[in-house]
Protein backbone atom coordinates (compact mmCIF):
# COMPACT_ATOMS: atom_id res chain seq x y z
CA UNK A 1 0.00 0.00 0.00
CA UNK A 2 2.91 2.38 0.70
CA UNK A 3 3.95 2.30 -2.95
CA UNK A 4 0.64 3.95 -3.91
CA UNK A 5 1.15 6.94 -1.59
CA UNK A 6 2.09 10.25 -3.16
CA UNK A 7 0.93 13.21 -5.21
CA UNK A 8 -0.31 12.61 -8.76
CA UNK A 9 -0.55 15.58 -11.10
CA UNK A 10 -2.01 16.09 -14.59
CA UNK A 11 -0.66 19.57 -15.32
CA UNK A 12 0.64 22.41 -13.15
CA UNK A 13 -2.24 24.10 -11.35
CA UNK A 14 -4.87 21.92 -13.07
CA UNK A 15 -5.55 18.56 -11.49
CA UNK A 16 -3.68 17.18 -8.48
CA UNK A 17 -4.70 14.26 -6.31
CA UNK A 18 -2.97 12.66 -3.38
CA UNK A 19 -3.07 9.16 -1.96
CA UNK A 20 -2.38 9.07 1.79
CA UNK A 21 -2.46 6.47 4.53
CA UNK A 22 -4.40 7.36 7.69
CA UNK A 23 -4.77 4.80 10.49
CA UNK A 24 -3.66 2.02 8.16
CA UNK A 25 -6.23 2.84 5.45
CA UNK A 26 -5.66 4.39 2.02
CA UNK A 27 -7.45 7.65 1.18
CA UNK A 28 -7.73 9.86 -1.92
CA UNK A 29 -7.87 13.64 -1.53
CA UNK A 30 -6.88 16.87 -3.14
CA UNK A 31 -3.60 18.07 -1.62
CA UNK A 32 -4.07 20.29 1.44
CA UNK A 33 -7.80 19.51 1.57
CA UNK A 34 -9.25 18.11 4.77
CA UNK A 35 -11.95 16.08 2.99
CA UNK A 36 -10.85 12.66 1.80
CA UNK A 37 -12.43 9.47 0.47
CA UNK A 38 -11.45 5.97 1.54
CA UNK A 39 -9.97 3.89 -1.26
CA UNK A 40 -11.28 0.37 -1.88
CA UNK A 41 -9.52 -2.10 -4.16
CA UNK A 42 -12.00 -3.55 -6.69
CA UNK A 43 -9.63 -5.41 -9.04
CA UNK A 44 -6.05 -5.70 -10.26
CA UNK A 45 -4.76 -2.11 -9.95
CA UNK A 46 -8.39 -0.88 -10.03
CA UNK A 47 -9.66 1.15 -7.09
CA UNK A 48 -12.72 3.12 -6.06
CA UNK A 49 -12.98 6.25 -3.90
CA UNK A 50 -16.03 8.44 -3.42
CA UNK A 51 -17.93 6.51 -6.10
CA UNK A 52 -15.22 7.13 -8.69
CA UNK A 53 -13.08 4.31 -10.08
CA UNK A 54 -9.44 4.84 -10.97
CA UNK A 55 -6.49 2.75 -12.13
CA UNK A 56 -2.92 2.84 -10.87
CA UNK A 57 -0.32 2.06 -13.54
CA UNK A 58 3.16 0.98 -12.51
CA UNK A 59 6.55 0.89 -14.17
CA UNK A 60 8.26 -2.45 -14.76
CA UNK A 61 10.06 -2.09 -11.39
CA UNK A 62 6.71 -1.85 -9.54
CA UNK A 63 6.94 1.89 -8.78
CA UNK A 64 3.66 3.69 -9.44
CA UNK A 65 3.85 5.95 -12.48
CA UNK A 66 0.27 7.07 -13.26
CA UNK A 67 -3.16 7.39 -11.73
CA UNK A 68 -5.84 7.30 -14.42
CA UNK A 69 -9.22 8.78 -13.42
CA UNK A 70 -12.14 10.25 -15.40
CA UNK A 71 -10.20 10.28 -18.66
CA UNK A 72 -7.18 12.01 -17.07
CA UNK A 73 -3.72 10.53 -16.61
CA UNK A 74 -1.93 11.97 -13.60
CA UNK A 75 1.81 11.34 -13.26
CA UNK A 76 3.21 10.51 -9.84
CA UNK A 77 5.43 13.38 -8.69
Amino acid sequence: MKRYVGVYQNAPDYLRLELVIVDGKLFLRQPEASEKSEVVKVGDNIFSAGGQEFVLISETNGRMKYLHISGHALRKM
